[in-house]
């Protein structure tokens, strides 16, 4: 481990220019320098110096905002909205004389009332309703009317309720990223900022546990990013020269350290920059600091990737194969069961960890529960990414070693199956999906081993395409899974809740009741008319309070009950004992004094009953004021329901249905499920702490009992986790891992140009065939996504539209009214009420002017959330552009949802007299579930079809290509020595022609093969020609030497002695010329093959012997010019060869005659004869005439026409010949014509 640490390693890094290395320890050192030295200060006042720069440059924005408002009523003098408003992040406000004329935002906190900005000050910081604002301020007067300018920026936001979507927080363009830093407006206290004039504005102050950190943080994370990629890469090369050294535990032990140290650095900066504790020993001890976060969790599994990355790249290193392939029987068997066992383990880890994360983003990778693409997802599926690699690379390196180890089916088959019983045996509890899960483990490793996967991976198309199939599915299977357990998880959450809202009371309503009653307690006017019923209610539904508690309890009904200092009933016949007496009896009795809560769970309805005394001023009792508020129904597109606390379990309601049961008889049920009388004694309800075991499963619905509570067993049921649901989820995880795969596979085959992975014919039409489905496909599911989306998002808005104008017509004649002063806000507010409970929405009311009049349940603006004017872009459209209806996209904090807005037209004036607007918060999360719904059916079509088309396909293919197998195989049996044969194919498509044109070479082989074999053989006669005339000519002429001095030295003359002499002399002459004509021919050029006329080349063997006085020679030779490829002289002596033995052929005594004759035949080519009146050729004799060295004269060597022969073949020609004994012989010579020839015999 020294070179870990010695300073010597690091300048051995350097000597050797290993640049990753450098790079990393660089930025290794930038990260934690800016870390501590640039972007982590105990100083607040280099953090207040910050704010001061943040606060200037915002300041100078705002500025010019407000010279091009000011700057647009200059030159228009008149204010239009449709003029003034353009996109900026600045709340921006004109007031003329002190009236708001203009503004651009609608939505808190940006919105102040004049009261609390008024005053002569040009930058001012205020506290209004718990938010801190930066206020700028201009003025102008322009045609004695004085105008102000003003921008509002927030600073410090504290929402007014308690809600998921707004947060408390400070503006991040003012403030750098901070913890613990609180604002105030006391100069007082903490440190004071400045503006640019060095006026205070507010100041800062510092809570116990103190830390800022700066902006751009990312940097730390980004430089930190590149020292772990650097680091990898180093370190990559560093272990490869180690394991070539066979240092395998030094490698281990450099892996390792540098794992580990990768992790603690990530760990120290999310420590130094998040919370900046560990919430316990414990659990840094159970490692839950390393996945305290979704980043953290990333962060975690990308380092173990890593890390089982190189283990199992380089697995032969550090596991001694050839050690592990020498073990006995038994312990191959048991080393067998323990890889495919760490395959278990590997999923059960990846299920686990994707369930974590899922919890820890409070999300899914589930199609139609949970996902939404955001930037939580894109983690979530990076995640998936990665295991979805790592089990990869396990199960490959698992399934090469077992491959290796065992052998056979059953014994393969066997270790696999016991492996998988002892796990089910420890998960069987766990349910069908995980044993199917794991089942589909078992399959995929037992598939991989026997078909022997990991070794074809880079060699058969098919074959990998089936074993990324099979990993994706089971890739698939794990998320989906895990999908499943979160949705039950959530499921279970949302109904615990809804079984909460049923059986006990809400701590809201109860701290609104507790309020009122207060207000009413201490209101003079009611104590002054108690007598009077009516002003008493007036009075009461003009209350603030009470109009805030009204709009809480919109499901509520409210109704009112006097009596005297007695009790005594003023409104009613029963009296006050007789009402509170059954329930002070029953236990409707709460903590509070005279506050009463029954939940009547029998017949649905949850009941509150608040008494309250009245007392004079003297505090004499005068009577008692009566309240019950009974529950009728919900609204879940309310705003209540947008800014409930827990408003996505709020929102779940409407999905279950529930039943009441007294002593196991049905007395109440609402929802879809249809409840039967006999439904409780049907099903054993179990009671136990777990509340799956107090559930049961009956016509698609879960059915969950609470405990049961003054004899009232309550059941609650919702749809279960359909089929169809885990089909989706594993369909879209299914396409997912196969492209991750799928481009591993491209990735790797780019990096190493396609020498690893070649692809046949087949396998290349197949890819393309499945490339020309399903890029279509895929291009036409995103235009159906698209069309379908905005076509729905269209009538959505229609839809929306519509309403708002059908409510504006509802309300045109109470608006008449009101405008007239004919009509109460409060009838208007109770008319507004009956349409919203009719619509199911929220509806406001605004005048002309864009002011707030009226709304059904304005909780939004009680919530501080909305002004009190209309959206300015709504403004100009109606009231400006004349527009009957718009819709708007509208937000709060994270919250995003559609308006409608519509103009009240007087029925009798036809004019705009007002504007309603309904807010829909619920239509964004309806679009995107449609959309995901076909995304859902869109990805299953996809997987079936992909799955279905793999084996057809292959099928279809291979019928396909088989006549080119076909092909294959004659092409590999094409021998020179046997006879080929040809294929037997009578189709006429593209393999038929190709079949044809395959048949017709080896019609051609033939005639090479017999071409060659000719070849040989002259090859072969003129080396025996050579030779012969090497062997013959050397003693010849010292025979001829020796028989002429022989001749010479003779005395006598002796006439025998002399005819033996002389024919012995001859017959060396003979064999002189024999050996030359064989030196002739073994020396014979090749001809040569040009364009030639051959007419030409006769016409000169014609005057060559036209001049011969023994012979008769006729020639008969076209004009024309006759144009064939090939060598004159060749063709002038093969001529010429032929002609001469005519003659000899002629007996003696009888003259030769020669008939030479040219013509061009209708097979185009050209034809020359040369025809003798000899003796003929003999039977015997017409098989030899073209083998060398045979001749039937007395002398010649026999190899003239030999000769001929092989030089006319060579020129593509034939010769042959025609003979009758006694009559003569006739020779022809063929040769093809070229294109130019025109003369056809």
């Amino acid at each position: 481990m020294r070179m870990l640490f010695y300073p010597f390693y690091i300048k051995d890094r350097i000597k050797k220019r290993n640049h990753s290395f450098l790079i990393s320890i660089v930025a290794f050192i930038i990260s934690i320098s800016l870390q501590f030295f640039f972007f982590y200060s105990s100083d607040l006042r280099n953090y207040a110096d910050r704010v001061e720069d943040n606060l200037k440059q915002a300041s100078s924005k705002v500025e010019y905002d407000l010279n091009h408002l000011k700057e647009q009523i200059k030159k228009d003098e008149v204010i239009r909205f449709n003029d003034l408003l353009r996109d900026n992040n600045s709340a921006l406000y004109i007031y003329k004389n002190q009236n708001l004329v203009f503004w651009n935002n609608n939505v808190n906190p940006y919105s102040l009332p004049y009261s609390a900005i008024k005053g002569y000050y040009t930058e001012k910081c205020i506290s209004y309703q718990k938010v801190i604002y930066f206020v700028k301020k201009s003025a102008l007067t322009l045609f004695n009317n004085d105008f102000q300018f003003v921008a509002v920026i927030p600073l410090e936001i504290d929402p007014k309720v308690d809600v998921s979507f707004i947060e408390e927080y400070l503006n991040s363009d003012i403030f750098p990223e901070s913890r613990n830093i609180s604002l105030t407006i006391d100069q007082s206290a903490g440190l004071p900022i400045y503006n640019a004039h060095h006026k205070y504005m507010f100041s800062l102050e510092k809570g116990d546990s103190y830390d800022v950190y700066y902006e751009n943080v990312w940097l730390v994370y980004f430089f930190m990013i590149i020292a772990f990629c650097y680091g990898t890469v180093s370190v990559s090369i560093h272990m490869n020269v180690l394991l070539e050294q066979r240092k395998t535990l030094l490698t281990f032990f450099l892996l390792t350290f540098f794992t580990v140290l990768m992790r603690f650095a990530f760990l120290w900066i999310s420590f130094r920059l998040g919370s900046g504790k560990i919430d316990s020993i414990y659990s840094l001890f159970w490692g839950q600091v390393f996945y305290s976060s979704l980043q953290e969790l990333i962060i975690s599994v990308i380092c173990c990737s890593v890390y089982f990355y190189f283990l199992f790249r380089n697995f032969n290193y550090f596991i001694n194969i050839r050690g592990v392939l020498q073990l006995s029987y038994i312990s191959k068997i048991i080393v067998s069961g323990g890889l495919v066992l760490s395959t278990f383990l590997f999923t059960y880890a990846f299920t686990q960890i994707l369930k974590i994360s899922f919890q820890l983003s409070d999300s899914s990778l589930d199609l139609l529960h949970g996902i939404s693409f955001d930037y939580v997802t894109l983690q979530l599926m990076l995640l998936f990414a990665i295991f979805a690699r790592i089990y990869f690379f396990i199960t490959h390196t698992v399934s090469k070693l077992l491959n290796k180890l065992l052998n056979g089916f059953y014994l393969i088959s066997s270790v696999i199956l016991i492996v998988s019983f002892m796990f089910f045996t420890f998960h069987w509890r766990d349910g069908e999906l995980t044993l199917i899960l794991f089942s589909a483990n078992a399959v995929y490793v037992l598939a991989s081993v026997l078909f022997n996967f990991p070794q074809n991976i880079y060699r058969d198309h098919l074959k990998s395409l089936v074993y990324i199939c099979l990993c994706a599915m089971v890739c698939a299977l794990i998320g989906a899974n895990a999908n499943y357990w979160y949705v039950d998880k959530e499921n279970i959450q949302k109904k615990e809740s809804f079984a909460y809202s049923l059986v006990n009371r809400n701590p809201y309503e109860m701290n609104y009741l507790i309020g009122l009653k207060e207000e009413i307690e201490a209101n003079k006017i009611i104590k002054k008319n108690f007598r009077n019923i009516e002003k008493v209610r007036n009075e009461l539904e003009s209350n603030s309070r009470y109009r805030k508690l009204r709009q809480y309890f919109n499901q509520y009904d409210v109704l009112y009950y006097f009596f005297d200092e007695k009790g005594v009933p003023l409104n009613s016949n029963m009296s006050l004992r007789s009402m509170l007496k059954p329930l002070i009896e029953s236990d409707a009795v709460t903590h509070f004094n005279n506050i009463y809560y029954k939940n009547d769970l029998a017949n649905g309805i949850r009941r509150y009953v608040m008494n309250v005394r009245v007392d004079d001023e003297s505090g004499n009792r005068i009577g008692y004021l009566l309240m019950e508020l009974n529950m009728v129904g919900r609204n879940n597109n309310s705003g209540l329901a947008a800014m409930n606390v827990e408003e996505k379990y709020f929102d779940s309601g409407h999905e279950y249905s529930y039943a009441v049961f007294q002593a196991d008889n049905l007395v109440y049920s609402q929802g879809d499920f249809t409840y039967t009388k006999d439904f409780i004694k049907n099903f054993a309800f179990k009671e136990h702490s777990d509340w799956m075991r107090r559930s049961v499963t009956l016509d698609g619905y879960l059915h969950y009992r609470l405990p049961e509570q003054n004899g009232n067993m309550v059941i609650i049921s919702s749809q279960v986790y359909s089929f169809d649901d885990f089909l989706s989820s594993f369909s879209f995880l299914f396409l997912f891992s196969l492209v991750i795969f799928i481009s591993k596979l491209l990735a790797f085959n780019i990096s190493t140009k396609g020498e690893q992975y070649t692809t046949n014919f087949i396998t290349k039409i197949q890819l393309y065939l499945d490339l020309a489905f399903f890029i279509p496909m895929i291009i036409i599911g995103g235009v159906v996504l698209t069309v379908l989306s905005n076509r729905m998002n269209e009538e959505m808005k229609a839809v929306y539209k519509d309403k708002a104008k059908d409510i504006s017509r509802s309300i045109a004649d109470k608006m008449d009214g009101y405008v007239d002063r004919e009509v109460t806000e409060s009838e208007l507010r109770t008319e507004l009420q009956l349409l919203a409970g009719i619509l199911g929405s929220d509806i406001y009311l605004y005048d002309t002017k864009g002011r707030f009049i009226e709304a059904s349940h304005p909780y939004l603006l009680d919530a501080f959330m909305l002004s009190d004017y209309i959206n300015p872009k709504a403004y100009s459209s109606i009231i400006e552009l004349k527009q009957s209806k718009v819709l708007l996209s509208e937000s709060i904090g994270n919250l995003n949802y559609n308006t409608a807005f519509a103009s009240i037209r007087s029925a009798s004036t036809g004019n705009v007299i007002g504007i309603v607007s309904m807010p829909f918060f619920r239509s964004e999360f309806r679009l995107n579930q449609t959309v995901l719904s076909v995304l859902a059916i869109i990805s299953k079509l996809l997987t079936l079809i992909f799955l279905s088309l793999i084996p057809f396909s292959y099928l279809m293919f291979r019928s396909l290509v088989s006549p080119l197998e076909l092909i294959t195989q004659k092409i590999k049996k094409i021998s020179l020595s046997e006879k080929n044969e040809p294929i037997d194919y009578h189709t006429n498509d593209e393999f038929g022609l190709l079949i044809n044109e395959y048949n017709r070479m080896l019609v051609n082989l033939e005639q090479s093969k017999v071409a060659l074999a000719r070849s040989q053989k002259e090859s072969a006669w003129r080396e025996i020609a050579r030779q012969v005339a090497h062997e013959i000519k050397n003693p010849l002429t010292p025979m001829r030497l020796a028989i002429q001095q022989l001749q010479r030295t003779q005395k006598e003359e002796n006439p025998r002695v002399n005819r033996m002499y002389n024919m012995l002399l001859t017959q060396v002459d003979t064999l002189s010329d024999i050996a030359t004509s064989f030196s002739s021919f073994a020396q014979m050029p090749i001809p040569k093959e040009e364009k030639i006329d051959i007419t030409v080349v006769l016409k000169q063997v014609m005057a060559l012997h036209r001049s011969k006085e023994e012979a008769d020679i006729h020639f008969e030779i076209p004009e024309e010019k006759i144009w064939v490829i090939g060598d004159g002289k060749l063709l002038g002596r093969i001529f010429t060869n032929i002609i001469l033995n005519g003659i000899q052929a002629v007996e003696q005594g009888t003259r030769p005659k020669i008939y030479v004759e040219m013509r061009v035949t209708e097979a185009h080519q050209v034809r020359v004869e040369v025809k003798d009146n000899g003796r003929g050729i003999e039977q015997e004799h017409q098989q030899k005439i073209f083998v060398p060295n045979f001749t039937t004269k007395e002398y010649g060597s026999g190899i003239g026409l030999a000769i001929s022969k092989r030089g006319i073949e060579h020129l593509n020609g034939n010769i042959w010949f025609e003979t009758e004994v006694g009559v003569g012989t006739s020779f022809f010579v063929e040769l093809p014509l070229l294109n130019e020839n025109l003369i056809v015999s």
